[in-house]
């Protein structure tokens, strides 16, 4: 939290450079964004109003680089549903306590948000040996 100020800055100005960039080809963004932008990328946004990743600011700064044009593809394809998570934490199990996380990874210009036909994650107990 002691570098909030920061990352606002730097929300800003990446979200600056991708429009300019988008403007010179289409633009995927991705990389961990250390954010869950809405309450339903958490299991328990109640308890975690004002940690890192779902402080209002880092939120509104996610929200400022979706203005530009560009689209959340994991709520892209999944929809505004509850319990869709990518991220679980490995110290506890959480995927029995429900205590996970959307922490945003890709973002894509709407300009070819088209071709994007799927991606999910599961947690690992729940994937295939």
């Amino acid at each position: 939290m002691a570098r909030l100020a920061d990352r606002q800055v730097w929300d800003k100005q990446y979200a600056k450079y991708l429009s300019k960039l988008d403007k010179e080809k289409p633009v995927i963004a991705a990389g961990d964004f250390n954010v869950a932008h809405t309450p339903i990328d958490l299991a328990h946004p109640d308890n975690n109003h004002r940690s890192a990743g779902f402080t209002d600011e880092e939120r509104e700064g996610f929200t400022h680089i979706l203005s530009k044009g560009f689209i959340d593809t994991f709520r892209h394809l999944n929809g505004d549903v509850e319990g869709k998570y990518t991220w679980w934490a490995q110290r506890v199990k959480t995927s029995k306590i429900k205590s996970s996380v959307v922490v945003h990874a890709y973002t894509i210009v709407l300009a070819i948000q088209e071709p994007v036909v799927g991606g999910s994650l599961e947690p690992r107990s729940s994937r295939p040996a």
